[in-house]
């Protein structure tokens, strides 16, 4: 799994999935969007969540040790988006910078739990790949029930979805 390449891809995957999904929230009602949902989170704080996130992992994977500043919270999908493509071009330029022996060094992290532990940087990369991807599909699920449904979201469709 130690490729710059195939994780690059996985996350152009995955910002073009939340592209894809937040441009269908935008869609949505006001009450809809901010209301909570099954997951215990509306579909704002879900999405806001996947964000915060990936940038935790990429600073993780950037500075070890480094604890990313508070995030503004994006105000509505418009702001999301932007934040979004922000952070896909973040993960994207790291990963320029890094060849196969750098994606397999160990990092020290801490758990939230306060625990350190120490991780290849591949992994922190893939958890936060792997993270977004539960979360892609309940609010996937969320937009479907409410007729929203953004159809196909495996990967090998990716570059075939207009």
């Amino acid at each position: 799994m130690q490729s710059p390449q195939l994780l690059a891809e996985g996350f152009r995957y995955h910002a073009a999935m939340m592209e894809r999904l937040i441009d269908l929230a935008a869609q949505l009602p006001e009450g809809q969007y901010r209301a909570p949902t099954r997951f215990g989170r509306s579909l704002h704080a879900l999405f806001v969540h996947v964000l915060r996130v990936d940038i935790v992992w990429r600073s993780l994977s950037t500075a070890p040790g480094f604890a990313p500043p508070p995030m503004e919270e994006p105000a509505n999908p418009a702001a999301l988006r932007l934040a979004f493509e922000r952070e896909a071009a973040a993960v994207q330029a790291h990963l320029e910078e890094l060849d196969a022996v750098a994606i397999g060094t160990q990092l020290a992290a801490r758990s939230p739990r306060g625990d350190m532990h120490q991780l290849a940087r591949w992994r922190m990369l893939l958890q936060r790949f792997l993270h977004g991807q539960q979360h892609r599909a309940e609010i996937a699920q969320i937009l479907s029930e409410y007729g929203h449904s953004p159809g196909d979201l495996d990967f090998i469709f990716f570059e075939v979805i207009p």
